[in-house]
């Protein structure tokens, strides 16, 4: 009776929410709901530009904490509209799963899980999956995938409760156990959805249509920040005469330009020397141009809960790159705050995450100044995670990828 209880309760469930779903359906405009979509596409899109305009208009912020600012908004509304898509598409795997379970092989499927959640079976199960070492296995693998996940969901973004829920959900299992076949298939999902959003947050989408050129190995840092006046042309076709080399300074020809490359004298020289080269008109100072060129880069690591944070210029490590780096100063609290928190898991019998050593992140940025005109910049980034710090390195290499998106 029991059993027939259980099944019948679980079939009845799925019958109701399917109901729900016809009735929802016989309702649908699937044109006024893509409208409706498209509508508040568009009002997000508005009003992220006007975010964005509102940190243009902010006074006395220099280039790259203007960049980094409109860089970070962009995330935020990505990271919200991958969320959605998430949501969207844990509904319609749950529509499909109602519909499975009223079919006769779920019919049949939802009686056997209702007789083997019988107490006596129950109890039969959990004795043979504590005693045998492939289900412990498996058993290991999904919770480090699910503390993967939440690893992930931090770094990306995602607020601590999503990272909180799903370490629960591994102390969860750990106590209960689960079928080895469900974690296999945990197991499929959590690594499939790591790698999805690891790949999609690999890009910056620009809800206003606007990109910025894409950064040399783009499959391994975000995309540049918001693309200057002057653009790269398409190289000419393989057939075509010779031409003088063009580059994102070329719009200027003619016009006096002032560079700077802020805390680098020996990179501004040689700027100015590639665009003497290039037949640009040179100012001496500021005031005599017409536009002013000021590249600048800080190399960044973000305070923790465990360390403090670090910035130094892009500038002043170029000029010094054998230079020592202190790394970031501890912070006490927060070391023995991640000794309990271990403590804990520990206990729980779950395995705590591992700490990979300090995010860094090199930024570099162009910005193009015209007397009286608004400013326009191009950035790049570099990214790396561990205890050496790689300063030099990244400042190098993401100064290298914004020189070759501008053509130099």
């Amino acid at each position: 009776m029991s059993i027939g209880i259980r099944a019948g309760g679980e079939i009845l469930g799925a019958a109701i929410d399917k109901g729900v779903d016809a009735v929802k359906e016989s309702l649908r405009d699937p044109e006024a709901e893509a409208r409706e979509k498209a509508e508040k596409e568009r009002q997000l899109a508005e009003r992220m530009q006007q975010q964005i305009d509102e940190i243009e208009a902010m006074p006395n912020l220099r280039p790259i904490e203007r960049e980094r600012l409109v860089l970070q908004l962009k995330k935020s509304w990505q990271m919200a509209k991958e969320m959605q898509a998430l949501v969207e598409r844990a509904e319609a795997q749950q529509k499909a799963e109602r519909d499975k379970l009223l079919s006769f092989g779920g019919i049949a499927g939802s009686i056997g899980r209702a007789a083997m959640s019988s107490p006596s079976m129950v109890m039969a199960q959990a004795n043979m999956m504590v005693h045998d070492p492939v289900w412990r296995a498996q058993q290991r693998a999904y919770n480090e995938a699910v503390f993967r996940e939440a690893n992930a969901q931090v770094a990306a973004g995602i607020p601590q409760a999503k990272a909180q829920l799903a370490l629960a959900q591994a102390d969860l299992l750990q106590k209960t156990g689960q079928p080895q076949a469900d974690a296999q298939a945990a197991l499929a999902i959590a690594e499939t959805q790591t790698q999805q959003r690891q790949a999609e947050g690999e890009r910056i989408a620009d809800a206003t249509g606007e990109t910025a050129p894409p950064a040399p190995n783009a499959a391994d840092k975000p995309e540049s920040g918001t693309a200057m006046d002057a653009g790269t042309p398409p190289a000419p076709a393989a057939a075509a005469p010779i031409e003088a080399p063009v580059d994102a300074f070329s719009p200027d020809q003619g016009k006096a330009l002032y560079v700077e490359f802020v805390d680098s004298p020996t990179e501004t020289r040689r700027l100015r020397e590639w665009l003497a080269s290039r037949g640009h008109r040179l100012a001496e100072t500021r005031e005599e141009a017409d536009i002013v060129y000021l590249v600048e880069g800080e190399f960044a690591i973000p305070e923790s809960k465990l360390h403090e944070g670090l910035a130094k210029s892009f500038g002043a490590l170029l000029e010094n790159p054998g230079q020592a780096i202190d790394s970031p100063a501890k912070k006490t609290m927060g070391s023995i705050g991640l000794g309990l928190s271990r403590l804990m898991l520990a206990a729980a019998g779950a395995q705590a995450p591992q700490v990979q050593g300090y995010k860094q992140e090199a930024l570099i940025v162009i910005a193009r100044q015209p007397k009286g005109g608004k400013e326009t910049r191009a950035s790049a980034i570099e990214t790396a995670q561990g205890e050496a710090i790689e300063a030099v390195r990244l400042a190098k290499a993401a100064k290298e990828a914004l020189y070759r998106d501008l053509g130099l």
